[in-house]
């Protein structure tokens, strides 16, 4: 059974505190039969970009160490089968020696902003070796993003980091075209600036799309297309499993660079605004209310319950 070692008593144990604390509620498993993967079937240079590596958890993972890996980003993080629940299946299939704790901090319509606000409280306190990013297609406000890098430097400076970047209808034909987004193209400046690596999981849809062989928006299709997505942004499982094996084929390379582990620096930061003292706090903590304002408990109003499940205070 692939990944047979990373279900251990320990994870039992902890899959039962998370019922009963806030914050580990995000941990999930990766699934005991795996999507079939096919990685070798397409190859583009730009679709990881190496840059200092990930060497460190790579290095952890195959020696049997454990280790946390967490994926913060919008709604194509927080859904099942987007891409997250295929790319931990096979990380915990490839690292089988390893016991692999994976965090979701997933939260729909939320961008980099309310991420530098929130991943310090939901994912630095979980000490991941590992963080994936995923905000390309929920704005990607650049000094969000900067400011979330500088958190996670700050907390400990050997946390590996990945950005990865979905895609949406309209952006898809850039990558065909030889470019990438614009917005895309802002955030590789601080994957360049911190010397992070990152993957652009839309080039393989690109081109499958370019060729015929993938529809990208629609409902039920009745050809040998593959359908990857209702509304043109969040991916149906065969969409996922294609965002996944450019993750898939990202670790290979990685592997393959054989890169020394290096100690990320705090550098100037690359934008004047960046968001790198954000934080969440409780209003009754940090201000005064007169009569006129009402609590609200998020939990029993309708319009926060569905948001609200993504937040999980200490």
């Amino acid at each position: 059974m692939a990944g047979k070692n990373a279900f251990s008593q320990k994870w039992n144990e902890e899959l039962i505190r998370a019922s009963q604390e806030a914050a580990p509620a995000m941990m999930f498993l990766p699934d005991t039969i795996p999507r079939l993967l096919n990685v070798e079937r397409f190859y583009d240079q730009r679709e990881c970009i190496v840059r200092n590596g990930l060497t460190r958890i790579i290095s952890l993972m195959e020696a049997g160490k454990p280790v946390r890996i967490a994926y913060i980003g919008g709604s194509i993080t927080q859904g099942a089968y987007c891409y997250r629940q295929q790319s931990a299946t096979f990380l915990a299939k490839r690292y089988f020696k390893s016991s692999i704790t994976f965090f979701n901090a997933g939260v729909s319509g939320t961008g980099t902003d309310l991420g530098a606000c929130r991943i310090g409280e939901q994912v630095l306190t979980q000490k991941p070796d590992l963080i994936f990013i995923e905000f390309a297609v929920n704005g990607a406000y650049a000094p969000g993003m900067e400011g979330m890098i500088r958190q996670i430097i700050k907390n400990n400076p050997l946390t590996d980091i990945c950005l990865i970047y979905t895609v949406m209808t309209g952006q898809l034909d850039k990558y065909a075209q030889g470019s990438m987004p614009d917005n895309v193209r802002n955030l590789e400046a601080i994957a360049d600036h911190y010397g992070l690596p990152s993957v652009h999981l839309g080039l393989w849809p690109a081109k499958l799309k370019s060729n015929g062989k993938l529809l990208w928006k629609g409902t039920k299709d009745v050809s040998t297309r593959i359908l990857f997505s209702n509304d043109g942004i969040h991916p149906l499982p065969e969409g996922g499993d294609l965002y996944a094996e450019a993750i898939a084929r990202a670790f290979i390379k990685l592997e393959k660079a054989k890169l020394p582990v290096v100690k990320k620096q705090l550098k100037t930061p690359l934008l004047p605004d960046s968001w790198e003292d954000a934080g969440m706090y409780a209003p009754e903590d940090i201000a005064t209310f007169d009569g006129r304002w009402e609590k609200i408990v998020p939990e029993k109003n309708q319009l926060f319950i569905n948001t609200v499940r993504g937040f999980h205070i200490s």
